[in-house]
């Protein structure tokens, strides 16, 4: 489903090619310790471009069960809230 709404395809226009530069500082197998709630690593699985979302969706999968799964905001990872990047 695509946004025909006026800000939306003028953010679009100028903001596309940032927003796919901006993605490489978070790569698929990159891992990530929750701050929040108990101390768990959860590693990146895949990154979705969505059109309704300014931001790409990330999915995480936990290290030591990986049946569990989270998806999040590039947002969220990047203003480390919940998470911080870990040691490889």
């Amino acid at each position: 489903m695509n946004s025909f709404h006026p800000a939306s395809l003028i953010r679009r226009a100028f903001d596309t090619a940032l927003q796919e530069k901006s993605v490489f500082d978070i790569e698929v197998g990159d891992r990530y310790l929750e701050t929040e709630g108990g101390v768990s690593i959860w590693v990146v699985k895949r990154i979705s471009d969505v059109d309704m979302s300014e931001f790409p969706l990330i999915s995480l999968a936990r290290e030591d069960y990986p049946e569990l799964t989270k998806t999040v905001s590039l947002s969220v990872l990047r203003k480390k809230e919940g998470f911080v990047k870990a040691l490889q």
